[in-house]
């Protein structure tokens, strides 16, 4: 149920952000398949280091469980990535934010073409 949840977070959530981003959103009717093990960790490892970055508190950022990620379409080298982080904000205060970033590439060669923190 919480990864069905988080896939229709994904699709309906509005894209935020400057035109480009907005031009490489999903379209609702996109067919979403499930990913091998080793490009799993892939696109998870990239997404959560590019999470990371963009944090005022990285050191003390914590990913509640591993993220949802589904590859758009066919060919493989689209992916949509959601889930949950907690970190610490400018006050000190822990805040869980959900994420949603569409990834675009291969090992080794990712790039974010679409970020969304709410």
């Amino acid at each position: 149920m919480k990864k069905l949840l988080i896939i229709g977070l994904l699709i309906l959530s509005p894209s935020v952000g400057s035109a480009k981003h907005r031009a490489t959103a999903i379209p609702a009717n996109s067919e979403f398949y499930d990913v091998d093990t080793n490009t799993f960790v892939d696109v998870e490892t990239f997404a959560f280091g590019y999470i990371l970055g963009h944090l005022k508190n990285p050191n003390g950022a914590h990913f509640d469980g591993e993220a949802v990620i589904k590859q758009v379409g066919q060919p493989a080298g689209r992916y949509v990535v959601g889930g949950w982080v907690d970190a610490t904000n400018s006050f000190g205060a822990t805040i869980r934010t959900q994420y949603r970033l569409i990834i675009v590439g291969s090992k080794g060669n990712f790039r974010v073409t679409n970020c969304v923190f709410n």
